[in-house]
C-alpha cells in the first residue's frame, strides 16, 4: 500500500461504509498533508471535487476499499 493513500468513513457491523461528516474538510486537510489518492464512502465521493492532481475513490462497503488498496 502507498503512503500517499488516505482511507476515511465509518464502517458499518455488516461491513458498509457510510458516509461522514465535514468530509470535505477532512479531504482539504489530507492534501494538506500531501496524499493523492484518497478512498472514501460513495456517499460523500458524489458531492465532492476533487483538486486537481488528487484522485477520490469512492467505496460503499470494507471489501471495496481493501480491493482499491490491496
Amino acid at each position: 500500500m502507498g503512503q500517499d493513500i488516505a482511507v476515511m468513513g465509518e464502517v458499518g457491523l455488516a461491513g458498509e461504509v457510510r458516509a461522514i461528516p465535514q468530509c470535505d474538510r477532512r479531504m482539504s486537510e489530507c492534501v494538506r498533508l500531501g496524499f493523492t489518492t484518497i478512498v472514501m464512502p460513495r456517499e460523500n465521493a458524489r458531492r465532492l471535487t476533487a483538486p486537481e492532481n488528487v484522485k477520490i475513490i469512492g467505496v460503499d462497503t470494507v471489501m471495496q476499499a481493501l480491493s482499491v488498496l490491496f
